[in-house]
């Protein structure tokens, strides 16, 4: 087994669990890739590049933000997230469409939306279904992190075009075996494994 030092019981130390955070990148990647085929740009074509825009919930796993940072993108909105009685529940506030119309409007691109379905901190659950209506009008990749419920809820069903979650917690939960899973159809995840100009094979 590992050193005592690299397990979840040890008071210094431990192993960083980056599973999520290399999902949600590769995600952002392949979303940027499939946008750059879609208008048949290279990554010399900076003045259209500089037009991307990606969206999130400010509720979303921290490394949302970095990977969008890390990929360049110009414009960045958080999303923000209100409080639902009906539901007794945390949700993205409706204003996240007139954003999204209002950036169309401006001449910018969106590409990528990032959603979750349940988080650590309040459990906030995204109406996948309504936001994949907003994304395929102008097409988005949505990409949901689904760690807190990939037994009970399928997002691709909903609408999702890549979903992610943390096999860490299910392999054992004490973070001494680290995994991550990276789901969308095999059509897509066949694009990106392409050895000749797939996004993955651009890591």
């Amino acid at each position: 087994g590992l050193p005592e030092k690299f397990m979840i019981s040890s008071k210094g130390g431990g192993m960083l669990a980056n599973t999520i955070g290399d999902g949600i990148f590769t995600g952002v990647l392949a979303a940027k890739h499939k946008k750059m085929k879609e208008l048949e740009i290279t990554t010399s074509d900076t003045s259209t590049l500089g037009k991307f825009v990606g969206y999130y919930s400010e509720h979303c796993h921290m490394q949302v933000f970095k990977a969008l940072h890390l990929k360049d993108i110009s414009h960045i909105r958080a999303l923000p997230v209100e409080f639902d009685k009906e539901s007794q529940n945390f949700k993205l506030k409706d204003s996240y469409i007139d954003v999204i119309e209002e950036d169309v409007k401006n001449g910018l691109i969106p590409f990528f939306f990032g959603s979750c379905i349940g988080t650590t901190s309040t459990g906030a659950f995204d109406d996948i279904a309504k936001i994949s209506e907003i994304c395929k009008k102008h097409n988005l990749k949505l990409i949901v992190d689904n760690t807190f419920s990939p037994l009970q809820i399928s997002p691709i069903h909903l609408g999702a075009d890549i979903v992610i979650h943390s096999l860490t917690k299910f392999i054992n939960g004490s973070s001494d075996t680290v995994g991550g899973v990276y789901c969308a159809s095999q059509q897509f995840i066949d694009d990106i494994k392409n050895v000749n100009n797939g996004s993955c094979m651009l890591l």
